[in-house]
């Protein structure tokens, strides 16, 4: 299946931008996150520090994906 992420933050040098397109074939974020961890150098110690969003709202690991949807990786965020 081929998703489309939006890169934030951090994560966008690690992607070479912020929009990708990646193919995998998993089903669900959890799985989309996995295959990120290890196909994607430097994306391993992000894997369980980044929200995941579709649209406007936070989607969680057992959310089932769709073909063609965008999802955004979130870093934490931090400052004052």
């Amino acid at each position: 299946m081929q998703v489309h992420l939006r890169c934030y933050g951090a994560l966008n040098p690690i992607f070479g931008g912020d929009r990708v397109a990646w193919q995998f074939s998993g089903a669900s974020v959890q799985e989309l996150l996995a295959d990120l961890a290890q196909r994607q150098p430097g994306f391993a110690s992000w894997q369980n520090r980044v929200a995941c969003a579709l649209g406007d709202h936070i989607v969680h690991g057992d959310y089932a994906l769709t073909a063609g949807d965008e999802i955004a990786l979130l870093p934490p965020v931090g400052g004052g």
